[in-house]
């Protein structure tokens, strides 16, 4: 079984790559406004991590094997 579920935003993970990319060779600040976000890269970095084990377990219940679930389309940061 695979399981794909759409992103909240930018995970505790990430962040440490976020800020090398983004803040540091990109040369973004905290206080750009990202349209994709709907939020400044600051706001997003404070936004918490969506755990999404009860999301999981509640969809590994409903399943059956052989089911699928489609994601919605993914949004694509763009460097400016």
């Amino acid at each position: 079984m695979v399981l794909a579920l759409a992103s909240s935003g930018l995970h505790s993970n990430g962040y440490s790559l976020v800020r090398q990319v983004l803040l540091k060779q990109a040369g973004w600040s905290l206080e750009r406004h990202v349209d994709e976000l709907g939020k400044t890269l600051g706001e997003e970095l404070l936004t918490p991590t969506k755990v999404y084990a009860r999301d999981i377990l509640a969809l590994i219940e409903a399943c059956r094997p052989g089911c699928l679930v489609r994601r919605p389309r993914r949004r694509r940061l763009r460097l400016r």
